[in-house]
């Protein structure tokens, strides 16, 4: 899909990105006067005759119309133009968590201990309205977010919580998802969704927990460990209070952070409404941040004019530089060491003559076989090899120049880097690696011809 297209009622402007099942588009909606934006989410045409992809997008887009709420993402329509189906939702100025707690890790100025509880209780109210969310005959959905995470948190430039992405929720009465079945981010699952489990909104107060947890210490909690170690942590509650890390983050946050966390769903907040009131008692005592408050700590930490920037929908190469401010360079690997050979010594020079003669004889005796090769074989070697050429990947990450090595094999690149020659629809394993750095892994698989872009931050060691 082309920018600058006309789109049913909508004008694509730019792409921002394309997940596992949909290109993400900014969009003028020409159905407003004046003209406004909006964010398209267009499903990938790979995916239109898959009935299960085409039911969950669907899905995702009906459970979203039902969601009226300020600190939920609102969607504007749903509609289908030349066999692409897509979703028009609100165009959000503003930045996620993911994007503020590395920021404000960067920058050396951290999200204050009361900025972050004012954040979090945003998001429980937004929680606690989809948890409590009824069908048209007043029965209650039983939805379950199952994806809460930084990145699926935004922050808007007024200073309100958005949350992101219900297109993997749940619903226990509809039974969408069957129980077994894992889906969501590894570092921010409850043990019951790791487990396979059935879940309730307690999930989602857990994987809240662990956001709110990187919010008041500036670190990731469970990054780069596996489902295992994380059932492992909490089971043993060796999950460090925030204050030890930081020590000007209050007890009673300490203790609202660690009990949303806790081992069993019986221990923690029994509702996204408990939650945010327990933030809220504390707030009594010490002011909690306006939503204009907030929005002058996002400024400040991102600057004006990339906030000017946002506000205007200008997003992408020029504003998001950490991300996309190389796509136009390709790094490339070392070129190999010449190899140098010492001339011999005058008493080894019969020796190398025999070798000369020795390397010649088995020279045409190769060539020889070369040139009586099938030539069916050939063309099947040429084929197998064209196969694997139109997976491309651009690799970055912050800080620039980590090791790149793809299913454990290094790459002789550093990022920034353009990878190709990969295969479609198989899963590979990216890893970076850094002097002075954690390392780190990610699973990708390239599903189109198109170029993916896969981008990390390291954390210090």
């Amino acid at each position: 899909m082309s920018v600058g297209r006309h789109f049913g009622s909508f004008t694509l402007t730019r792409k921002l990105a394309r997940g596992g099942m949909a290109d993400l588009y900014l969009a003028q909606n020409r159905s407003q006067n004046p003209p406004g934006l909006c964010v398209i989410k267009m499903m990938l045409p790979v995916h239109l005759h898959n009935p299960e992809k085409l039911k969950l997008f669907l899905r995702e887009a009906r459970l979203a119309a039902e969601l009226d709420h300020p600190n939920i993402v609102r969607l504007l329509l749903l509609d289908r133009v030349d066999d692409y189906y897509f979703i028009a939702m609100e165009y959000i100025s503003g930045q996620n968590l993911f994007q503020l707690i590395h920021r404000a890790s960067r920058s050396g100025q951290p999200v204050r201990a009361l900025e972050a509880a004012a954040i979090i209780r945003q998001a429980c109210l937004g929680l606690a309205y989809a948890h409590g969310l009824c069908d048209d005959r007043s029965r209650q959905l039983c939805l379950v977010h199952r994806d809460i995470s930084p990145s699926n948190l935004m922050l808007s430039y007024t200073g309100q919580v958005k949350i992101l992405d219900f297109g993997i929720a749940s619903s226990r009465r509809k039974n969408v998802f069957p129980s077994g079945k894992i889906l969501g981010k590894a570092s921010y699952m409850p043990p019951e969704q790791i487990d396979g489990g059935r879940l309730d909104g307690r999930a989602d107060l857990c994987s809240l927990g662990i956001v709110f947890w990187e919010l008041l210490t500036g670190q990731a909690l469970f990054r780069g460990k596996d489902r295992a170690t994380i059932h492992h942590m909490m089971q043993e509650e060796a999950i460090p209070a925030p204050s030890s890390i930081r020590n000007d983050i209050p007890p009673a946050l300490d203790k609202i952070a660690l009990r949303a966390m806790r081992l069993h769903p019986r221990d923690r907040f029994q509702s996204a409404q408990e939650m945010a009131a327990a933030i809220s008692d504390y707030g009594e005592t010490e002011q909690l941040p306006s939503d204009q408050h907030l929005a002058e700590m996002l400024e400040k930490q991102f600057g004006s004019k990339r906030a000017q920037r946002a506000r205007d929908g200008l997003i992408g190469k020029d504003l998001d530089l950490e991300t996309l401010l190389f796509d136009d360079l390709e790094a490339r690997p070392p070129a190999p060491a010449r190899k140098t050979f010492l001339l011999a010594e005058p008493r080894k020079r019969h020796l190398l003559w025999w070798a000369a003669v020795v390397v010649l004889l088995i020279a045409s005796i190769a060539f020889h076989i070369v040139l009586g090769a099938n030539d069916s074989q050939k063309r099947q070697s040429k084929r197998q090899e064209t196969k694997i050429l139109p997976g491309r990947m651009k690799v970055e990450s912050s800080p620039l120049g980590a090791n790149i090595a793809i299913n454990g094999k290094e790459t002789g690149y550093q990022t920034p880097a353009l990878l190709a020659g990969y295969p479609l629809g198989k899963e590979l394993i990216v890893s970076l690696s850094m002097p002075g750095y954690q390392s780190w892994q990610g699973k990708v698989r390239l599903d189109s011809k198109d170029e993916r872009l896969i981008n990390a931050f390291l954390e210090p060691q």
